[in-house]
């Protein structure tokens, strides 16, 4: 007799109710195994694009802080020859600009954002959109003069586990950029979850206008 043999004729000598507590175990352990292999690299990428929004909204602000100044050094200086220092000014602006632009260039627009996840959910087939709605926006950083606007959407989900993880697989791998802000995972009924998902990207603009 077999190892697996032996295994079953126990199995079957259980009372029923010690077989469903024996089965719920082994789903809870290959959850946890699941968790712990595909949400928990989600979570810590989410944690490292977080890291970078805030290495940019440093970098702007230092920017913007570095102009502004510039533009008071440039009203304190009586002698200074104004038409040489405006032209010098207005090189350092360019200068700055593009540095921002740099910054910010590649993310995705607040217009496109919206639009482009229901896209790569319809190419899925597999879950169901529960809800979608734009969040408030906020300035990237305190300094408003720095002119860009995090724009958050929310999206819930509902469907199995590994669809879940493959949209989410989906939607990193999109050649656009943009942050994470929130992954919530909960199993609604087995095999069965519903999982909320907060992303944003940067606009030059307060107001939100989805795709």
């Amino acid at each position: 007799m077999t190892f697996i043999q032996t295994l079953k004729i126990r199995f079957d000598s259980l009372t029923r109710r010690e077989q469903w507590m024996i089965a719920l175990c082994g789903w809870i352990c290959m959850l946890s195994i699941g968790v712990f292999n595909f949400i928990e690299p989600a979570y810590q990428q989410m944690i490292v694009k977080e890291q970078q929004k805030k290495a940019t909204a440093i970098n702007i602000n230092a920017l913007m802080t570095l102009n502004n100044q510039q533009l008071e050094l440039l009203k304190k200086d009586p002698n200074s020859d104004l038409d040489q220092a405006l032209s010098a000014q207005q090189k350092q602006n360019l200068k700055l600009a593009e540095e921002i632009q740099k910054q910010v260039a590649g993310y995705i627009s607040s217009a496109q954002m919206s639009s482009l996840m229901e896209k790569v959910l319809k190419q899925s087939g597999t879950l169901s959109l529960v809800s979608m709605r734009s969040l408030p926006s906020a300035l990237l950083t305190q300094n408003k003069d720095a002119g860009y606007y995090l724009h958050p959407i929310e999206m819930t989900l509902r469907g199995r586990f590994t669809d879940i993880v493959e949209y989410l697989t989906d939607l990193e791998d999109l050649p656009v950029k943009y942050f994470w802000r929130k992954v919530d995972y909960r199993v609604v009924d087995y095999p069965t979850a519903e999982v909320v998902i907060q992303i944003y990207t940067l606009g030059d603009s307060k107001r939100f206008i989805g795709g």
